[in-house]
């Protein structure tokens, strides 16, 4: 069973870890040029050769990538150079950071006053990345303030949840301190349509935060999975996994279908693992089929049950017809990128694939629909009502494919309108102005 090359998805993988690198190594050769930075890095200095040794590294990942369509493993190319990408973006942004410090500056505190708008960005080099955070900072409050709105009891009230750009990938950092942060990856600053990511990290923060939704949502699902005759390690392996199910949830509730084209589109890459000489295996397993840590759901298990989320969302009556054509294009490309399993590896053990996603449905439908006391409008006291989370997050406007959607200059609806416009941008200067034309409606 292998993937099949032709399918989009695929196309869209391969050209996002394209760029992805192309944009990193500019942003590597720019910080490298700038006057100060050269006077560290001057001829001959050690720190000038760990620089050039991750500037070739880079040319390598570029240069690599560009053969993955032709390759008879398409899937086993994306897959190293992703994770030849993670490894240098991991590298880079701690060597960056040493500089830095060698050089006195301090681009983190130079950022929170952006964020809190104490000071205006300044026209620079830097001028992009810079700009980068300040919008990401506004996507995540857009995305967070239904918890205020909703009136919902919070740990933390106040808490202001801001963006940074530096690790591999989009995640969230612990939560408890005084300015959570939300972690986009180092070269993220070229691919806005990947903002939509933001909405699932809020999803993440909202779960921590709302006092006692953790709890009553994992009692609900383990009951509910107990009276179905779910075993015990059965039981454990949907805990675990509950709030990264919670977080596709929330996201895909505050932007519609696109959610799950932008998993479907990241699924192949973004979260791709370190190769350090191990022994190959069976790629397509590793990357779908498997789960690559105690806390995520397989991959492609995720993305089937975000589909049948939005299917379950539509039979309840929600939505039109186009936003119908949108899920039943999600389902039939991600069941066009391969073989449907038989069975897929839950850790290190085989399931079959139709008895896990069955379980995923009854998992989905118990966190929509189950009222909740954790999601009690707060000022409500003991006349307090249970909410669900489809009463509290859920917005009819994210599942019209009407004008509300095309044509509207809300966060949820730019981010969503840019995220289907690369199934049409076969090229990289298409690719940068819908960049910058996002850039620019998120800056207004």
């Amino acid at each position: 069973m292998g993937v099949n090359p032709q399918n989009l998805i695929v196309q869209l993988a391969s050209q996002d870890v394209q760029q992805a690198a192309q944009t990193l190594l500019e942003d590597i050769q720019s910080y490298r040029n700038q006057p100060d930075i050269s006077s560290l890095l001057r001829k001959g200095s050690k720190l000038a050769h760990t620089a050039d040794n991750l500037i070739q590294n880079l040319f390598e990942v570029t240069r690599n990538i560009r053969s993955a369509l032709t390759a008879e493993d398409p899937l086993e190319d994306i897959d190293k150079n992703a994770a030849k990408l993670l490894e240098v973006t991991r590298a880079w942004a701690t060597f960056r950071d040493a500089l830095d410090q060698r050089n006195g500056s301090q681009p983190y505190f130079q950022r929170l006053l952006i964020a809190l708008n104490l000071v205006k960005p300044l026209k620079s080099k830097r001028d992009s990345v810079i700009e980068a955070v300040a919008i990401g900072d506004r996507v995540v409050a857009e995305f967070y303030r239904v918890a205020q709105e909703k009136n919902l009891n919070l740990l933390v009230p106040d808490v202001e949840l801001i963006t940074v750009l530096r690790d591999d990938r989009t995640h969230s950092e612990a939560f408890g301190e005084p300015t959570p942060f939300i972690v986009g990856p180092l070269w993220g600053y070229n691919q806005i349509w990947n903002y939509i990511a933001y909405a699932h990290e809020v999803g993440h923060h909202i779960y921590r935060n709302v006092d006692g939704l953790d709890c009553e949502l994992l009692v609900n699902v383990m009951l509910t999975l107990g009276v179905q005759g779910c075993t015990r390690k059965e039981l454990y392996v949907w805990g675990a996994w509950l709030e990264e199910i919670f977080a596709d949830m929330f996201c895909l509730l505050r932007v519609g279908p696109a959610a799950v084209h932008a998993g479907q589109r990241v699924a192949l890459w973004i979260a791709a693992m370190p190769h350090r000489g191990q022994p190959s295996s069976d790629t397509l397993t590793r990357i779908l089929f498997s789960s690559r840590d105690l806390e995520h759901p397989v991959s492609y298990l995720r993305i089937y049950m975000g589909i049948k989320a939005l299917q379950q969302l539509l039979a309840k009556g929600p939505g039109d017809r186009g936003v119908q054509k949108q899920v039943q294009d999600l389902e039939d490309r991600w069941t066009n990128l391969v073989e449907p399993p038989t069975e897929i590896y839950v850790y290190d053990k085989k399931e079959k694939f139709t008895d896990v996603l069955a379980k995923g449905e009854v998992v989905i439908d118990t966190i929509l629909n189950t009222p909740l006391y954790a999601l009690a409008d707060k000022d409500a006291n003991l006349s307090s009502t249970p909410r669900s989370i489809l009463d509290v997050f859920y917005d009819d406007s994210r599942f019209r494919n009407g004008t509300t959607f095309h044509e509207g200059n809300e966060t949820w609806q730019i981010l969503a309108r840019t995220e289907f416009a690369r199934d049409t941008l076969p090229n990289e200067a298409e690719l940068q102005k819908l960049q910058d034309d996002t850039v620019s409606r998120l800056r207004q």
